[in-house]
């Protein structure tokens, strides 16, 4: 190959998000000799300053932000043709809806010959109008990656795809910033506990608050986060008279020092694509606690490198958080186990090398 595969990356914007971290690793993973990538977003952040873009930059792969904060946003799709006929990419690669869509569409417009379109989540809470426009416009993408086999399942069922064109890359993250050496617990009769996500319905962080006021074990819980259900949880908190003991404290850009802190980690999402906040946990030597759900089960076996409930079983859960906080040897081995399964499945050298070899297949 004479020159580098040129990549061209479309997100919505660089919010700190699960496949937005995902992107950001992967263009920082591929080897620059073989390809040139370039991050297009379609809006900027809401928020004053980006840690992934500056992440991005330091890197040497300034994100181009074509623009501004509206739903549909004309001039930034025209931006996006332009893009794409000037600079000629071998492949476009598109994540999160509404990149996925536009990106898809604008690429083939453009002549761009590979389109690959990654799945990140399975997206039970969206309508049947986006569903059918995935399905509509599926025949313009070359392959489509689906970040679990729970999600291809899920791809198959409702987008449609066909089986040659639909396969699983999982998520990676980067162990070596995860394996921070924990810091020691001041008051070890008070559990450390703590969780991320979006404070959203999908998170169900309702269910961690319900059973924490059923815990028999004292405990801290601190939850990283923000979302339109704020409000709705801070009530619940103060309903059950937890206000010091469970704590929403927002977004952190620093999420491995946030873990550092913690004795265990728990998940009560209703539903994910593949959760990174699992693999980050395990990476950081956490043992954790998570809902049962079919792609959690692609990291997590119940009893040997973790634990799982029945999503939504308020009591059960409380059940495990005593039982865990009790039992300072099991922590231990849950933990081990579950950093040896990430460290040698779920490493964003892994990920990287996937998709380089379906970058440089596509292509041939």
């Amino acid at each position: 190959m004479n020159k580098r595969l040129s990549i061209v990356y479309i997100l919505p914007c660089l919010e700190m998000g699960g496949a937005e971290r995902v992107v950001t690793d992967l263009i920082k993973n591929l080897d620059p000799k073989i390809f040139a990538c370039q991050l297009i977003c379609l809006k900027p952040i809401t928020s004053a300053i980006s840690v992934l873009e500056q992440e991005l930059t330091q890197a040497g792969f300034k994100p181009l932000i074509i623009g501004r904060n509206q739903r549909l946003d004309l001039l930034a799709l025209f931006r996006l043709y332009r893009f794409f006929r000037k600079q000629k990419p071998d492949i476009v690669h598109t994540h999160l809806f509404s990149a996925d869509i536009y990106g898809r569409i604008i690429a083939r417009l453009a002549r761009v010959p590979v389109v690959i379109s990654t799945i990140h989540n399975i997206n039970i809470a969206e309508g049947k109008k986006r569903r059918l426009i995935r399905r509509w416009t599926k025949f313009l993408v070359t392959m489509t990656v689906a970040v679990s086999q729970f999600v291809k399942d899920y791809v198959l069922e409702y987008d449609r795809v066909s089986t040659n064109k639909l396969m699983v890359i999982h998520n990676g993250i980067d162990i070596f910033k995860f394996s921070l050496a924990h810091s020691t617990n001041e008051n070890p009769e008070i559990i450390r506990l703590g969780s991320v996500g979006r404070l959203t319905s999908q998170k169900s962080f309702n269910i961690l608050i319900e059973a924490l006021s059923l815990c028999q074990v004292k405990f801290i819980c601190s939850i990283v986060g923000e979302g339109e259900e704020r409000a709705n949880l801070e009530k619940l908190i103060n309903d059950h008279g937890l206000d010091k003991a469970i704590k929403l404290i927002g977004k952190q850009t620093d999420v491995p020092k946030f873990l550092s802190n913690l004795d265990v980690f728990i998940l009560t999402s209703s539903w994910e694509g593949l959760p990174l906040v699992i693999l980050e946990a395990g990476a950081a030597n956490l043992p954790v606690i998570s809902s049962d759900l079919p792609n959690v089960r692609e990291i997590i076996e119940d009893q040997k490198n973790g634990l799982l409930f029945k999503t939504g079983d308020v009591k059960f859960l409380a059940q495990l958080i005593d039982n865990l906080a009790k039992d300072d040897r099991r922590r231990i081995d849950l933990a081990k186990a579950l950093q040896e399964k990430i460290n040698s499945s779920f490493s964003v050298e892994r990920m990287a090398e996937q998709y380089a070899k379906l970058y440089l297949f596509l292509v041939k």
